[in-house]
């Protein structure tokens, strides 16, 4: 039979949602993580070190199945992989290799992922010239998020040799964190009733009129912008001045570029509505700091910007303060997880149905991440110089895009993934445009 791991509620949520998309063609809500190298590895280091990692994180090396008495999802672990976990692509002949790596990262990310066939991940090496190499690492969400799928690749370095990771943060695959935990059914049942009062679905988002496309079909391709060194710097200060107090003051910051481009983005196709809504992923309370590679341990605030505050960036970031702060304050954290806790009691069918419904996933003008690193920053791999490592990764559609910010050491990352189709390129580019023009203050020009 196999060894077996569940699921907890969050990973279940992400299952159910990747099944929903690959039921409709599409490739499925895959994360994915670039890692930039300078001087190595070499392939069959990396082939021997992953292979090692798989074996000391079974959960990872497996496949999904449903429970035949519950119709549960869980993760059951096989021996004999259905697919190998490493892919090297050489590109040293190609004096400009990155736009042909671009190339072919799209299109394996176009390619889907069947969670039914193991393992759950899969890292893609291309080999440039010069010493230069990129590793792309990919993962369907429900098996880990940005935080779990930086532990994996520490793992890999470490058990390839690699002196500077360590596993004092990781438990063992197999241990359930309940962020409930200690608390009783009927407390956890007021948890879930306040989740689900404070829902808030989005009003007046016209989001068929802001399209270029229908949201069925089309093939998800991605783009990244970077900024470094004195430039991050200016971005910090600037930060400082916007909100100088209050909670996630960078994440505010961030956000308010997002929204404040959105709002340019809907006034110039003439589209009307009284608010912008995105999500803010953040770690869950009650998580503790040691934690297994796989598994999903998130919330999502949902932050607001109305037609009137949108236009004072500086209001606005202290707006998106006191809604945070009243987040925390009510224990939204805990009433969301409250939800997928739920949730998690539907059979695969039944969640599925829920899903589909209006109020399931709905249509919020855009995603929005930012994660910073882990306790211990991945600077080597295998040897090898760790350049950048940035993120991101595809979403339902609509919205169709998911623009997320990632730290890497004094680099601060932008990733978009966006639906082809949906969206032509030339809207995509626009976003990304108008969010870095709205970080440097240059929106209003």
């Amino acid at each position: 039979m196999g060894r077996r791991y569940p699921l907890n509620p969050c990973d279940y949520l992400f299952f159910t949602h990747h099944t929903m998309m690959r039921s409709k063609g599409q490739s499925g809500n895959l994360p994915f993580m670039v890692m930039e190298l300078e001087g190595g590895p070499e392939p069959d280091a990396l082939i021997e070190a992953v292979r090692r990692t798989l074996d000391a994180h079974p959960a990872v090396r497996s496949r999904a199945r449903l429970s035949l008495l519950w119709a549960h999802p869980y993760w059951q672990v096989r021996d004999a992989l259905d697919r190998p976990p490493v892919e090297v692509l050489d590109l040293r002949d190609s004096p400009d290799w990155t736009r042909p790596a671009d190339t072919l990262c799209e299109a394996r990310l176009a390619e889907g992922w069947e969670v039914d066939r193991s393992p759950q991940v899969k890292l893609e090496l291309y080999r440039g010239p010069r010493g230069r190499s990129r590793i792309c690492l990919r993962w369907p969400h429900a098996l880990m998020d940005a935080e779990g799928a930086q532990w994996f690749m520490s793992e890999v370095d470490r058990v390839g040799g690699g002196a500077a990771a360590s596993a004092d943060h990781l438990a063992d695959d197999d241990d359930r964190i309940d962020v409930l935990r200690g608390r009783g059914f009927l407390n956890r049942l007021k948890l879930f009733r306040q989740g689900k009062a404070s829902y808030r679905a989005p009003e007046g988002v016209r989001l068929d009129g802001f399209a270029d496309g229908p949201s069925s079909g089309g093939r998800w391709r991605f783009t990244h912008r970077s900024w470094s060194g004195e430039v991050f710097s200016e971005l910090r200060r600037r930060a400082d001045e916007l909100c100088p107090s209050g909670p996630a003051k960078f994440s505010r910051f961030l956000a308010s570029s997002v929204l404040r481009a959105l709002h340019a983005m809907f006034e110039r196709r003439g589209l009307a509505t009284r608010a912008y809504l995105v999500t803010l992923p953040m770690r869950a309370r009650g998580v503790p700091e040691r934690r297994p590679v796989p598994g999903n341990y998130l919330v999502s605030a949902t932050l607001c910007a109305t037609r009137e505050s949108v236009a004072d960036q500086r209001g606005l970031i202290a707006d998106l303060g006191r809604q945070i702060e009243g987040y925390l304050a009510r224990n939204e954290d805990l009433s969301n997880w409250a939800l997928v806790w739920a949730a998690g009691h539907f059979r695969a069918w039944q969640y599925r149905w829920y899903l589909s419904q209006p109020r399931g996933l709905a249509p919020y003008a855009s995603g929005f991440s930012f994660y910073g690193e882990i306790p211990r920053p991945i600077r080597s791999f295998l040897g090898a110089k760790v350049l950048n490592f940035w993120g991101s990764g595809s979403m339902s559609a609509p919205p169709g895009w998911n623009p997320v910010f990632s730290r890497f050491g004094d680099t601060l990352n932008l990733g978009l993934t966006w639906l082809e189709g949906f969206y032509r390129e030339a809207t995509a580019t626009e976003y990304l445009d108008r969010i870095e023009a709205e970080l440097f203050g240059r929106g209003d020009r």
